[in-house]
């Protein structure tokens, strides 16, 4: 069944999802992010992974807090709106 918010899905297995992270990081060290920006996260679940966006809403040091700005599909643990902590090695992708 095809969900209408199935547009920003992409299946990644769990070692490509590893290898995507660490080559951001090796492109980005720096990551410069500010409040305001969006990031790219995996969530897991019971075993489920879903990559999604989330809007940073404050970095403190190392954490960061984002709202997340996806309806999810594959996990239950999270749902549009809510708040998430992450550190930057966490982050996937970043979108100003």
């Amino acid at each position: 069944m095809k969900s209408k918010h199935s547009s920003n899905i992409i299946g990644i297995c769990p070692d490509c999802s590893d290898q995507r992270r660490k080559d951001f990081h090796e492109e980005n060290p720096e990551c410069n992010l500010t409040p305001g920006d969006y990031i790219k996260v995996a969530v897991q679940d019971d075993g489920e992974t879903e990559h999604m966006w989330f809007k940073v809403l404050f970095i403190d040091g190392d954490k960061i807090v984002g709202q997340l700005d996806n309806y999810p599909v594959v996990v239950t643990n999270i749902s549009y709106g809510d708040d998430f902590e992450f550190t930057y090695q966490d982050v996937e992708q970043i979108h100003k």
